[in-house]
């Protein structure tokens, strides 16, 4: 974390500007007097996040406070919010009250106040080497452990045949059509074709609907900076209904590492490390001692099928400044290419189509 007065590059990593940044920061100190203001050191595309302390020597995270500052399109719900805290406890940050501020140059923003969530973001520890280290392979079984636990909750709390009508959820066959006809690669679009067939079979209709993370990424994952154990899961304002396991392609990014080669035509990939299907494993293991259900052949395939859905929804589309409407091509959207590409051969190939 940076001190308050460190600002100015932070507001360059985001849409906001570095007055609309002071803007904030004034409205905090208002909000709590006497408080130490820490800005995050990395900020979301879309929010700028501060920390209120009680005192500079407040080690105690449990007495911080996280204030978040969101654009209005990219707002909580704070209906998701309150229900996902209430599911799954302690991983979700508590919402402690949400309210309107127009900044001087007359922007509007949505202000939340939240608990904060102790620990380090995964996505500032996660190794970047083919190979695990004995340690790190422990702290990595630690991690799919708690994920595990996590999705086992979800399962838990999950309604049979509950409507899904979020965003995704009322055009889930519309968007698979969609990627059936457009992504560019043709057993890509075979894959998307042969998923949205399954759903209109009503595969689905065997696993429960549960509130799945939209953005379930490395970034958005804080684990104990020593055991690697989970704390918890923030940014939960892409937060929706849907089938279980349509949010298992964050188990995925936590089994590799992105790279990127070298020249302006360089291809980023993904690369799994080389202990993926043990973690993977690992993870199938965990969640089935949680939800036995999970070995019922029949739920088995809904799954799966839920699992690839997610895939196909979360890398199939362009963010495109919160749009996510239309499909990747490979000219303007090679990231999330080689995402899709990489993941779907892991669901979809025999020897690795566990979870």
């Amino acid at each position: 974390m940076l001190p308050a007065t460190e600002v100015t590059d932070l507001s360059l990593s985001n849409s906001f500007s570095h007055e609309t940044v002071q803007s904030c920061l004034d409205f905090a100190s208002k909000k709590y007097p006497g408080h130490l203001l820490t800005p995050l050191s990395q900020q979301g595309g879309c929010s700028f996040t501060i920390v209120a302390h009680t005192s500079a020597a407040d080690d105690d995270d449990n007495q911080s406070i996280m204030i978040q500052f969101r654009i209005p399109r990219f707002a909580l719900s704070p209906t998701i919010a309150h229900e996902s805290r209430a599911l799954y406890g302690n991983l979700v940050p508590a919402l402690l009250s949400s309210e309107n501020l127009v900044t001087g140059q007359g922007n509007p923003l949505q202000v939340y106040a939240m608990t904060f969530i102790s620990g380090v973001r995964l996505s500032d520890v996660q190794p970047s080497e083919r190979c695990l280290g004995e340690r790190d392979l422990g702290r990595m079984f630690a991690l799919v452990d708690g994920m595990a636990k996590f999705f086992a909750m979800g399962w838990e709390k999950g309604v049979m045949r509950r409507a899904m009508n979020g965003r995704v959820g009322k055009s889930l066959m519309q968007r698979l059509r969609n990627l059936e006809r457009d992504l560019p690669v043709e057993w890509m679009r075979g894959e998307a074709g042969s998923a949205a067939d399954a759903v209109e079979r009503g595969v689905l209709e065997f696993l429960p609907v549960v509130l799945n993370h939209g953005d379930l990424l490395p970034s958005n994952i804080m684990v104990d900076g020593e055991s690697w154990g989970l704390s918890g899961l923030v940014d939960w304002a892409e937060a929706e209904y849907l089938s279980f396991g349509m949010a298992l392609y964050g188990v995925e990014h936590l089994l590799g590492f992105e790279t990127h080669a070298c020249g302006l035509d360089a291809e980023p990939h993904f690369t799994y490390y080389d202990e993926a299907d043990e973690l993977r494993d690992r993870f199938w293991t965990t969640l089935l001692a949680y939800v036995p259900e999970l070995a019922n052949a029949r739920v088995q395939t809904a799954v799966l099928l839920s699992r690839q859905i997610g895939i196909m929804l979360w890398h199939g589309f362009a963010w495109d400044d919160g749009k996510i409407d239309r499909v990747v091509n490979e000219l303007n959207d090679r990231q999330e290419m080689a995402y899709l590409e990489v993941f779907l051969r892991a669901s979809t190939g025999q020897e690795r189509s566990k979870l």
